[in-house]
């Protein structure tokens, strides 16, 4: 599966901050190779569970500064016909609303598997803090083949932390923030920027992203901007 990474679009301005994006493809990219043996356990899990079953029908919810959502998720439906909204109601959807429900028909695994953010580690991966029965690695997030030049000068600016058991190699918590206040290009200047996803694990044992939330703090042509996105994915069931 490649990793793209686009969470947050300023498109106005001409803004892009790389989605973690959770699409399979025949060729899955699990990371640099790594020498710390529970990042190992973690790439010999994530190479093991490619090959398991994904279709799951789900709920999702989603809120940011201008929905509230909760939607009903098919993939094993036809592309068109994979959501059932249940709020908002059809007369209040806007066009960035209809272009999000397009996209995520389109593309309902997108940031969906965890294993999906070990293709952004790389060989500077270090083992940081303890939580319990978990380690948590710090690294310099890397671009994916797909990533453009505005993508990666923006993963430059990024710290990632990856939460991982080390009895099972399950990861439990992807985090990226900025490392000091930047200005991807001339007329804007990001504060702040941080993404959280929380993992729980799925019927067939493979851990998928059950809470993602993104939090920007900009300012563009001296405008004042303040972004918040929540989604939460829940209600596994097998998708017929």
């Amino acid at each position: 599966m490649s990793v793209k990474i686009q969470v947050i679009l300023l498109s106005a301005f001409l803004l892009s901050a790389p989605t973690v994006s959770a699409q399979s493809s025949t060729a899955p990219s699990f990371g640099e190779p790594q020498v710390h043996p529970v990042m190992q356990l973690a790439q010999q899990k994530a190479m093991t569970e490619h090959s398991f079953s994904q279709r799951y029908a789900f709920e999702m919810t989603y809120r940011d500064g201008d929905v509230e959502a909760h939607v009903f998720v098919n993939p094993a439906r036809p592309i068109g016909q994979r959501l059932d909204v249940v709020r908002p109601a059809q007369s209040d959807w806007d066009n960035d609303f209809r272009d999000r429900l397009t996209e995520f028909d389109a593309a309902p695994y997108d940031e969906f598997w965890c294993a999906d953010f070990l293709a952004m580690v790389g060989r500077d991966a270090q083992a940081v803090a303890q939580h319990g029965t978990a380690l948590v690695f710090a690294f310099s997030p890397q671009p994916g083949p797909n990533d453009d030049a505005d993508d990666r000068k923006f993963l430059a600016e990024m710290i990632a932390h990856l939460t991982i058991d080390q009895s099972t190699g399950a990861i439990q918590k992807f985090e990226m923030r900025n490392r000091r206040p930047f200005k991807p290009i001339l007329i804007a200047k990001v504060k702040s920027f941080h993404m959280e996803a929380h993992c729980q694990v799925a019927p067939n044992g493979r851990p998928y992203v059950a809470n993602l939330s993104t939090e920007l703090s900009a300012k563009i042509a001296l405008k004042k901007v303040e972004d918040h996105e929540e989604r939460r994915i829940f209600n596994l069931t097998e998708a017929r």
